[in-house]
């Protein structure tokens, strides 16, 4: 047939297929295999669009439609490794989703041919994803391990990798999650630089890089000194970009440094608390610059009187003033609905696809979607009949995917304690301002991190914030209130749009550097502006360093391995780095993971993986001179309350 015919009735056939799709909602088995026929072997301009159509069709039942894609394919496929590389992405995810084989024999043996002689540019894909160990590792052979098939291997080398493999499996997998090792994490085993021209060397370079994998998870207490990560083990990078990355985090100490500086200056310059409110993910970090209520007070006498009288003040809005505990009531209903609520629709939505693709987790699904609907209003039919509410996940880290135990949790958390805790907030501020006018104290900065602007809605979220603002400052003492955001953008970020809807709306704010509608000013005056316009704002947004635009990810970063300096350092470079926060409270603010992030979320310090997180939160702590000591009780559960720990 010419080309031109073949092209028309390729064509032809996708439109008729799509119409299938759009009147019934699915199509036959027939229609499938020419879809998939049409992905591998169709013309060149068709094979993307019969994929497109084969992965991501316009079905009105999504689950089912996977469901019957996956059977067609296992059955009708006598050779899997000549599936289109998209079409064999799709059918790994869902062993990512499940962590094990199907239990229909059938199945289990199409998945077994496909790992157990895969090609090389599959193994390429796999090793360059976050897949969990198993069941991928369990029947890979050795000889995966090794990139190039056609040296010959000395049987030591090999049964090196046996070794190493059946370790990983005995310890895999297993809490803590952050800890568990991936695909990913055996990449730099791989790699040419660890391998001779017989496979692996004896020793060194790669006996190293294979011990890091299996070192045993622990936590950072009271660490002493940390190393930098160019003396530690960190995502199979070398000496190189290590240092470079040790750069980046100095020039974070900096950052931290600043922020708390400009607080503490601040609330003595204008004699008044300063709370200070550092948004998740890119501000966050900002919070843990600043010390423990405790050590603002000079002895234990003062602090005494401090809680004392914030103690009276939250007694006083529980008994006296039901309007407080009202609208406090209302901001976590708000922020449930934000950030929670949907977190717990797509850990359900993700449950509830691993229960249709493997009936052995029906069970948990069933318990899952009892306890969520315990705690959180919805329409069960939205997890349980046709619909779709959420988004396909993908090969997710680790990391980047929070238990659903773990959500739920959270949210009964939240119920006991969260309002009672924002008053305790107010008794705070309304304590330490009295404190300062009677000139027993010479400053009070208060921290909190949260999710207090979603950036990715641009103007669109902004309730939250205002009333929370509201009510700070009719019920919570009127602190001055110093918004830290970061941004990547040099004009017009998502908070300067949210800021000036909200000046529009009555409110009194404050924009600085980037964020000042009127461009101004500079984020280095923002001391000297604070001060002469506090009694003017009470609100004031600014980034945490400088207003320097160098827009670059960790990779470019890395890549260049030019290390920052004073004029090029931008703080944005932690933008949609879920690593950082790794085994810190930051890490249940992120939010909803759609793409795979390939660092790995621990480092090995002291002969032991502890979270990224922790160290980094530990190191720049280290670095600005603030050292661990046992906190108060009252400290202790404020940190926790403010998303500090």
């Amino acid at each position: 047939m010419p080309l031109k015919d073949l092209f028309q009735k390729q064509s032809a056939d996708l439109a008729e297929i799509k119409k299938n799709f759009i009147i019934h909602g699915q199509v036959k088995e027939a229609e499938l295999l020419r879809l998939v026929h049409l992905s591998s072997k169709g013309e060149k301009e068709i094979r993307p669009l019969a994929t497109d159509l084969l992965l991501a069709p316009p079905s009105s039942n999504e689950i089912r439609y996977y469901e019957k894609l996956i059977e067609c394919l296992t059955r009708k496929t006598s050779s899997p490794r000549k599936l289109p590389m998209p079409v064999l992405e799709f059918l790994l995810d869902t062993l990512v989703m499940t962590e094990k084989l199907p239990p229909e024999p059938e199945k289990a043996r199409f998945f077994e041919r496909l790992l157990r002689k895969p090609t090389e540019g599959l193994l390429q894909n796999m090793f360059s994803k976050p897949y969990p160990l198993q069941p991928f590792l369990r029947f890979l052979s050795p000889r995966a391990f090794i990139r190039e098939s056609r040296h010959v291997f000395r049987p030591k080398s090999l049964s090196r990798w046996r070794i190493l493999k059946n370790r990983l499996l005995s310890s895999s997998p297993g809490p803590p999650s952050w800890a568990r090792n991936t695909l990913r994490d055996l990449a730099p085993l791989r790699s040419t630089k660890v391998m001779g021209k017989d496979g692996p060397q004896g020793g060194g370079s790669w006996l190293l890089r294979g011990r890091v994998l299996l070192a045993p998870p622990g936590r950072i207490h009271t660490p002493g000194h940390l190393p930098p990560l160019k003396q530690s083990r960190w995502s199979g990078l070398g000496s190189k970009k290590l240092q470079t990355f040790d750069e980046i985090l100095h020039f974070q100490g900096l950052e931290l440094e600043a922020m708390r500086n400009l607080c503490v200056q601040v609330s003595r310059q204008t004699g008044r608390v300063v709370l200070s409110l550092h948004n998740a993910t890119l501000g966050a970090a900002g919070g843990w610059a600043h010390d423990p209520l405790s050590r603002h007070f000079s002895h234990r006498a003062l602090f005494r009187d401090f809680i004392r009288e914030a103690k009276s003040r939250r007694a006083c809005l529980l008994q006296q003033h039901q309007a407080s505990m009202d609208a406090a009531e209302t901001l976590e209903d708000i922020w449930d609905q934000r950030i929670l609520h949907p977190k717990i629709r797509q850990a359900l939505w993700e449950s509830r696809v691993r229960a249709e693709l493997d009936h052995r987790f029906e069970e948990e699904w069933q318990k899952h979607l009892k306890r969520a609907f315990a705690l959180i209003p919805s329409d069960k039919s939205s997890f349980s009949e046709n619909s779709s509410p959420c988004v396909w996940p993908g090969p997710l880290a680790f990391h980047q995917r929070p238990a659903i135990e773990h959500l739920l949790t959270q949210a009964h958390e939240r119920g006991k304690n969260w309002k009672r805790s924002l008053l305790s907030l107010g008794g705070f501020i309304h304590s330490g301002q009295k404190l300062l006018d009677r000139g027993r104290l010479h400053e009070l900065v208060i921290p909190w991190i949260d999710k207090f602007f979603i950036s990715s809605k641009r103007r669109e979220d902004q309730t939250y914030l205002t009333l929370l603002i509201k009510w700070l400052h009719h019920w919570g003492g009127q602190p001055l209130i110093l918004f830290w955001e970061d941004t990547g953008r040099a004009r017009e970020p998502s908070f300067f749009l949210a800021l000036e809807e909200m000046k529009k709306g009555g409110h009194s704010m404050r924009g600085i550097g980037v964020f000042d509608s009127h461009g101004s000013s500079r984020r280095e005056e923002a001391s000297g502006i604070i001060a002469a316009e506090h009694k003017n704002h009470s609100f004031f947004a600014l980034r945490p360093f400088t207003d320097t635009h160098h827009p670059s990810g960790l990779q470019q970063l890395l890549e260049k391995g030019a290390s920052p300096s004073a004029n090029t350092y931008d703080s944005s470079w932690k933008d949609d780095l879920c690593f950082l926060y790794a085994g810190t409270q930051v890490a249940d603010l992120l939010s909803i993971q759609t793409t795979p992030e390939n660092w790995t979320p621990w480092v090995r310090v002291h002969h032991g993986k502890v979270p990224f997180g922790q160290y980094l939160r530990s190191r720049l702590r280290q670095q600005i001179g603030i050292h661990p000591v046992k906190r108060r009780c009252v400290d202790a559960a404020y940190a926790r309350w403010a998303n500090l720990e």
